[in-house]
């Protein structure tokens, strides 16, 4: 019978070992994504490459993909440079959409589109963006995003293009950057007003009237002060967001940032000269800021404004790492916050020649994600993902229903930790061959929030040189480790054509 007990052993081993696969591969100590589609929203998108990315998809985007009462939105640019907004009723109903009267600016990827919906009038707002040139700003008439079901889908639901913020002449008329965000029920906007490496972070507010004003607040970031480096000094410079988010617990409104500094401060006086990472928050709708141990570090709107010399630095960054501009942010549901940046380590430096000059190449190289966290008591703490970046671009961080951190990287790639390690052990749990990307991906944050789909938009390389390429949307399960969907390759349907806008209300810029 001994053959019988060790059979019996055997049979024993491999059910413990099922066991702990499955447990292992379903429980909170390993997360998974499995994709459940991967639709073409259009198969000729404009594919011209600048910065390393499209004018579809830059991480920056606040938000280039949302979803409100159940229907999604998105937009990008036709082959034509026609500006186009589309919406499903998800969770999986077909895409409408929509030319407007907006035509690509210019081909530059950092002429993104941002859009938001004010739950006080029901409308969508659209922001798109110019590199330091003039506002381009339309919103669809009250109760659109409200009643989605009842209105038609065409350009004659949207206002014409204007070149101001209704309500605020006063507010710097160029655009570049613009973030929308709901703190405490009311809809904040904030952009740069000047250029790389000297301008100022500004602040407007919705009025939530039925004229659909926005108030200009002021500006809440300083371009001024001294910052010394051991290549040389800066005396101008800007704050790049990394987020600019509401507390989901609080309520309250924070800011991180690096500093892009004036040349002269940079390793060789041309590079691109980032350094720091900086932390505000906001408990009054952004008009009163403090740094992570609150002392009040600016207040928007007037002379005392969150400058390089303030004490808000919560890692410290030299200017020589290639740190990276504009990753993501987001907090946990514990209002705990989280944000990711990258860079080149000390180690890696000595290829370079001691500075990472060529913020692309080198970065490409090099580069590797890190991932910083808040703690309740102000304690930052900070992780470098086991993973080079894979490219030049940025990744974006999402937390689960349980926390956990999934980030996408900017190859494609989703990697995850878990709460439960304290965001330590992170692992890879989607790479796809059939995946391809120019740089960089946005997500949906609103959707996540809402049934724990995770929506990414991409667009696919063009096969050569300033052709067209196909801008998708993939959704994905979180937690799941069911088989992936294959990817659609039937486009949806084309955008109706422009047929004219709204007349927008008279008398109120």
């Amino acid at each position: 019978m001994a053959w019988l007990h060790r059979g019996c052993l055997l049979l024993g081993a491999v059910l413990a070992a099922f066991l702990i696969v499955v447990s292992t591969s379903e429980g909170p100590h390993q997360p998974g994504v499995s994709r459940r589609s991967d639709a073409i929203l259009d198969p000729a998108a404009r594919g011209v490459i600048t910065y390393e990315n499209t004018a579809n998809i830059a991480s920056y985007q606040q938000d280039g993909i949302l979803t409100y009462r159940g229907w999604q939105y998105t937009g990008w640019y036709r082959d034509s440079e026609r500006a186009v907004i589309a919406r499903r009723q998800l969770p999986s109903g077909r895409w409408q959409s929509t030319e407007l009267d907006v035509d690509l600016y210019r081909d530059d990827s950092h002429n993104t589109i941002a859009m938001a919906v004010t739950s006080s009038d029901g409308r969508l707002h659209v922001a798109f963006p110019t590199h330091n040139e003039g506002i381009r700003y339309t919103r669809t008439r009250p109760g659109v995003a409200s009643r989605p079901g009842e209105i038609p889908w065409t350009s004659r639901v949207f206002e014409r293009t204007r070149p101001s913020w209704p309500g605020a002449p006063e507010a710097p008329r160029t655009l570049t950057y613009p973030r929308f965000e709901v703190v405490r029920g009311r809809m904040l906007l904030t952009y740069r007003d000047g250029i790389s490496g000297n301008g100022q972070q500004v602040l407007l507010r919705y009025d939530d009237t039925p004229a659909g004003t926005w108030s200009f607040l002021g500006s809440y970031t300083s371009s001024q002060g001294t910052y010394r480096s051991k290549y040389g000094t800066s005396t101008t410079r800007n704050a790049y967001l990394h987020g600019f988010t509401a507390d989901p617990a609080t309520g309250d409104l924070a800011i991180t940032w690096t500093w892009r500094e004036h040349p002269s401060g940079s390793c060789d006086g041309a590079s691109v000269g980032n350094h720091d990472t900086g932390y505000a928050v906001s408990h009054d709708g952004g008009m009163t800021w403090t740094g992570n141990h609150g002392r009040v570090i600016g207040r928007t709107g007037t002379r005392d404004l969150i400058a390089v010399h303030d004490p808000h630095i919560v890692r410290g960054i030299p200017i020589d790492r290639g740190l990276m501009n504009q990753e993501s942010q987001a907090f946990d549901h514990e209002g705990r916050l989280h944000v990711m940046t990258s860079r080149v380590r000390a180690s890696d430096l000595h290829p370079l020649g001691g500075c990472a000059r060529d913020l692309y190449a080198d970065r490409r190289r090099f580069a590797r994600p890190y991932h910083a966290w808040r703690d309740d008591d102000g304690t930052w703490h900070e992780t470098a993902l086991p993973t080079r970046q894979g490219s030049s671009g940025r990744t974006k961080i999402v937390l689960g229903n349980d926390d956990t951190a999934y980030v996408i990287l900017p190859d494609a790639r989703i990697m995850a930790a878990t709460a439960a390690s304290r965001w330590t052990d992170w692992r890879t749990v989607f790479a796809a061959g059939d995946v391809r990307n120019v740089s960089e991906l946005i997500i949906d944050r609103s959707r996540l929030a809402l049934d724990g789909v995770l929506s990414v938009a991409y667009q696919e390389p063009p096969r050569r040189a300033g052709l067209p390429s196909a801008f998708r949307i993939a959704d994905f399960h979180l937690g799941s480790t069911a088989p992936h969907r294959p990817k659609s390759r039937n486009p949806e349907r084309p955008p109706l054509p422009y047929e004219g806008s709204r007349r927008e209300t008279a008398g109120i810029d």
